[in-house]
């Protein structure tokens, strides 16, 4: 335990992530066996690192992704992905793609250069409808 907690220091302090963020709000525990679950979706992947053609090389606070790569969203809760009728991805709110069955993903092979964002909006019946969106610096010049 003492030596997660000084790793997590040194981590904190060179703005390098050693454990993953798990929020209560996004699985909030109701009892013992369940879980309360409420609809929205969440941007699965990429998460914060330094990514060189798709492939994650380092953990970092942000997200700089050099070369094509995969976005993956989904709902809080893996199991409620079959009421989502599609999702739509966008970066910098220009449509990249749309994806009708799970897994939700799209591979991202757009021109950029420097700073953007991508926004995931979920389509759930009757005309219900969620997004997410992340900040990441990305570049791709061909």
């Amino acid at each position: 335990m003492k030596k997660r907690y000084v790793l997590g220091i040194i981590g904190l302090l060179l703005g390098i992530g050693l454990t993953p963020n798990i929020s209560a709000d996004i699985f909030p525990i109701v009892d013992d066996n369940t879980v309360n679950v409420q609809p929205g979706i969440e941007i699965k992947y990429p998460i914060p690192g330094l990514y060189f053609f798709g492939d994650r090389l380092v953990n970092l606070s942000i997200i700089f992704i050099i070369g094509p790569f995969t976005i993956q969203a989904g709902s809080y809760h893996p199991d409620n992905d079959m009421y989502i009728e599609c999702i739509e991805f966008y970066l910098d709110d220009k449509l990249i793609a749309k994806d009708t069955e799970p897994p939700f993903d799209c591979f991202c092979a757009v021109k950029h250069f420097g700073k953007g964002t991508i926004k995931a909006i979920g389509y759930y019946p009757m005309d219900n409808q969620y997004e997410d969106s992340i900040n990441l610096w990305y570049f791709k010049f061909l």
